[in-house]
């Protein structure tokens, strides 16, 4: 499954295990993973509430909180999401036709957040 891969090539990404990224901690360079697996996971169309469920989140409202008001990292966090995408777009995933990458639109959103 694709957001397995993702989740995978996040802890790759930040030298962190699935453990840590799913665990309650809020050391930042934990919630910064966390973030950047979430912005992937959100740019490949998963709902808010399935990407709780995969990061071990109460409910859907710690995600949103997570992409929308955590921001002193977010450009760095951007950019290794983009990575990651990269490396997902590589992968062959036709039972999740509907999980599309587009880089471009990804891309032209991460320079108007500068």
């Amino acid at each position: 499954m694709i957001e397995k891969t993702v989740i995978q090539q996040t802890c790759i990404e930040f030298g962190v295990t699935k453990k840590q990224l799913t665990d309650k901690s809020r050391r930042a360079e934990i919630v910064d993973a966390r973030q950047a697996c979430a912005i992937v996971l959100r740019e490949m169309g998963f709902t808010y509430k399935y990407i709780a469920k995969l990061l071990g989140r109460k409910d859907h409202t710690t995600i949103i909180h997570l992409l929308t008001t955590r921001t002193h990292n977010k450009h760095r966090n951007d950019r290794i999401a983009n990575k990651i995408l990269m490396v997902c777009k590589t992968l062959d995933y036709n039972e999740k036709a509907r999980y599309r990458l587009n880089i471009k639109d990804f891309l032209e959103k991460v320079q108007h957040t500068k």
